[in-house]
């Protein structure tokens, strides 16, 4: 049985900010989104309902918005959600090498999570840090012009 999500206060505090500062409450879905995955890392189909009531849109309509834009999680990717660019200026710089050498280094392949959900792997196309290739995300910081000493510098540091 999952558990049914509900805004931490201070989220809850936050929503109806955001809820009085759009004209139609619809429009608020992207920035009320944000704070649902703030808050858990992920958009699950509870807090998708719960996002839905308070607009007054369709479930549907709210997992579209989260299947569109790959900021947003429909499950827990991890701690630490690595995001690794392999657009073709990464490409260029060795990306797809620097994904393998992060497959081996974390024991998964992009796409999953470590056994004890430290870490996620994915892929995107683009980061936008074109001129700093190659480039990786992990949650909310980019790290840009890797090699793999920074690699292993990195995620030994969040290994601790």
């Amino acid at each position: 049985m999952s558990m049914q999500f509900k805004f931490t206060e201070s989220m809850q505090v936050r929503a109806d900010i955001i809820l009085k500062a759009y004209p139609s409450k619809g429009s608020a879905l992207l920035p009320i989104l944000w704070l649902v995955h703030d808050q858990e890392g992920c958009i699950s189909e509870n807090a998708a309902g719960l996002v839905a009531e308070m607009l007054g849109i369709s479930k549907g309509e709210v997992l579209e918005a989260v299947s569109f834009y790959d900021l947003f999680n429909a499950e827990q990717k991890g701690l630490y959600h690595i995001k690794i660019c392999v657009g073709p200026c990464c490409g260029l710089k060795n990306s797809k090498w620097l994904l393998s050498y992060l497959e081996n280094l974390l024991g998964i392949k992009a796409g999953e999570t470590t056994m004890e959900n430290r870490f996620g792997l994915s892929t995107v196309e683009c980061l936008g840090y074109c001129a700093d290739s190659p480039v990786m995300q992990i949650n909310d910081i980019y790290y840009d012009n890797l090699t793999p000493d920074m690699l292993d510098e990195i995620i030994g540091m969040l290994n601790r």
